[in-house]
């Protein structure tokens, strides 16, 4: 873990090293940049009294707050709004998640919603109460539904959105990311002993 600020004040009644002016923490492969960051030496934790800016390899995010539990290495972030390019593909996904718990292991997201429109309020989006992101292995989602605005005439010219799909719940949904393996399954090919057609093709 690296430091850098403007300034180090150490209060020894808190316990608490306060960090401001141009703060930059690197922790890992993560970079987080904002005006003030709290340690509490006696618990090892670090909090920020305002907005943060999170780099991350190739990707960077604002949240509203940070709170660092440095024993376990995990972060809780509030208010995030990220576009990342999938691998392979040319367009964005536009995320927003009202609060995000990460660890090493798995990020745990709520209240986050899904889109490739860049509009300010998306004319189409999957949103979720809940899901959990294993890196490189699978996502799940919990307590989902879909959502798809008409967007051309008449129903453009209305003044309020007419939802094309207003609501489609999905309780639970599995995605597996990364490699995954495949099993060909050829027919077999025989012929009949009994009266009828000569020869049969089954799986």
């Amino acid at each position: 873990m690296t430091l850098v600020s403007d300034s180090l004040v150490f209060d020894d009644y808190l316990r608490r090293v306060d960090a401001t002016g141009n703060v930059r923490l690197i922790l890992d492969e993560a970079t987080i940049v904002g005006d003030h960051l709290m340690f509490y030496v006696d618990d090892n934790m670090v909090i920020s009294s305002g907005n943060v800016l999170i780099k991350r390899k190739d990707n960077e995010f604002n949240s509203s707050s940070l709170i660092i539990n440095l024993d376990e290495k995990k972060l809780h972030l509030n208010d995030i709004k990220i576009g990342i390019t999938p691998f392979g593909q040319k367009g964005k996904i536009y995320i927003t998640i009202k609060e995000l718990i990460d660890t090493h292991q798995r990020k745990e997201g709520y209240f986050a919603r899904f889109t490739t429109c860049n509009a300010i309020k998306p004319h189409y989006y999957l949103s979720s109460w809940r899901f959990l992101y294993y890196p490189d292995k699978s996502i799940h989602l919990f307590a989902s539904h879909f959502r798809n605005d008409l967007s051309f005439f008449p129903f453009n010219i209305i003044p309020f959105p007419v939802p094309l799909i207003e609501w489609i719940p999905i309780p639970y949904y599995y995605y597996q990311l990364g490699k995954r393996k495949m099993v060909l399954n050829f027919p077999t090919i025989g012929e009949k002993k009994n009266s009828g057609w000569g020869l049969f093709v089954q799986n």
